[in-house]
């Protein structure tokens, strides 16, 4: 998704908060934060469970269908994504454009990642790119603090998730109920017990399927 795009979203999903009810946080499935932790980035399959009436984006996140942590939008024109843990902050997810990164040749969408005390934990990053010589295209590139890339990137929509080689170790995708507002949002790693992703990567892609999701509702309530 471009830049602008995605503010734009950001922006008009803001100004709904005012009008907004968040979902509330399950108690958790597993025994203990660290445990989550782990299983985020580890479970064959990851879910967001969100209600697409309540515009402030928030929703419950589970790993293998075990409660794992909660997802809150905040903010007006200055977005913030929290992901926490049995109501302790884990790390939060803004959208940056002002940042060394931001100055990367035929870049667009760019997330951060931030601890609680606003240390950088990395990137996700929309590019112009050829990883692996692939086709040139738009990929989402992943990142550490010192903008290192990750060995594994993903498709320009977020659906198909590449390792180095090219190869396919996973998907995301977004399924909407049969009818009102709720909807499933996934990251499914292939499922051989090998397969780990930072989770910060994984909930880049499970926000841009809600806003695949929320636009899909607009246009079809």
């Amino acid at each position: 998704m471009r830049k602008t795009t995605k503010l734009f979203l950001g922006f008009t999903a803001g100004l709904l908060l005012l009008c907004g009810c968040s979902a509330a946080e399950e108690k958790l499935g597993y025994e203990n934060a660290d445990v989550a932790k782990e299983a985020l980035a580890s479970a064959s399959s990851v879910r967001m469970r969100c209600d697409l009436d309540n515009v402030d984006a928030s929703g419950n996140i589970y790993a293998d269908e075990k409660a794992a942590a909660y997802m809150k939008n905040s903010g007006l024109f200055d977005q913030t994504w929290t992901i926490s843990i049995s109501g302790e902050e884990w790390f939060h997810m803004k959208i940056v454009t002002d940042e060394e990164i931001n100055k990367m040749t035929k870049s667009a969408t760019t997330y951060a990642f931030y601890d609680p005390d606003n240390n950088l934990l990395g990137y996700a990053q929309e590019r112009v790119t050829t990883p692996d010589q692939m086709p040139e295209a738009y990929y989402i590139i992943f990142l550490d603090a010192d903008l290192n890339e990750k060995p594994y990137y993903a498709s320009e929509d977020g659906h198909t998730i590449y390792t180095e080689g090219g190869t396919v170790i996973g998907s995301a995708k977004k399924e909407m109920d049969w009818s009102g507002s709720q909807c499933n949002l996934y990251v499914n790693l292939e499922d051989n017990g090998t397969q780990v992703m930072d989770f910060q990567d994984k909930y880049a892609l499970l926000d841009m399927m809600y806003d695949e999701a929320n636009e899909y509702y607009k246009d079809n309530k």
